[in-house]
């Protein structure tokens, strides 16, 4: 034990604690994996795939909800055994646990802090990505209008009716 009073914490909790961040580190790094892959889907425009991709967001965010109750529970059992506050933080539970956990514990905090971060980029550069395609489909539909198409593009026997011959390509910016 790294810390005085921490000789009757069995060190399993610890461990159980290292099983649990370790699993909530690798379902953080899966969740980053599919929201990077829902922002190239939506770069591609391949739309068709988003429900998928969505459900599978959905159960790696409610895998997380079981992994942080569970973690939060674990976390107040070790302080309350401590004597520590129920908020307590990883640094603070670290300078307690069995000096062959500890570095697990950093490497864990670490790997979480990381993960935290990339998360936040990746959202982020993700929801640009999502404004920037609905613009250039707000666009597209708005030089489809402004063009006529389907109103007087087809005369009453399903021909095409008179047209503008300049050809014009609605998926590029005007």
């Amino acid at each position: 034990m790294t810390s005085t009073g921490s000789a009757s914490i069995p060190a399993e909790r610890f461990v159980a604690l290292v099983g649990l961040l370790n699993r909530e580190a690798r379902l953080l790094e899966r969740l980053i994996f599919k929201l990077t892959e829902t922002e190239l889907l939506v770069a591609a425009g391949e739309s068709r795939f988003m429900g998928l991709i969505l459900d599978e967001v959905d159960d790696v965010s409610s895998d997380l909800g079981g992994i942080e109750v569970a973690r939060s529970m674990l976390v107040a059992d070790l302080a309350d055994a401590l004597g520590l506050d129920d908020d307590v933080s990883l640094q603070e539970l670290i300078a307690y646990a069995p000096s062959d956990t500890s570095p697990l514990l950093i490497e864990l905090r670490d790997r979480l802090s990381a993960a935290a971060d990339e998360l936040a980029r990746v959202a982020a550069s993700g929801s640009g990505t999502t404004e920037a395609q609905l613009e250039r489909v707000n666009g597209t539909l708005a030089r489809l209008e402004a063009h006529s198409i389907g109103g007087d593009r087809y005369n009453e026997f399903g021909g095409q009716a008179a047209h503008d011959p300049v050809p014009t390509t609605f998926d590029q910016p005007a």
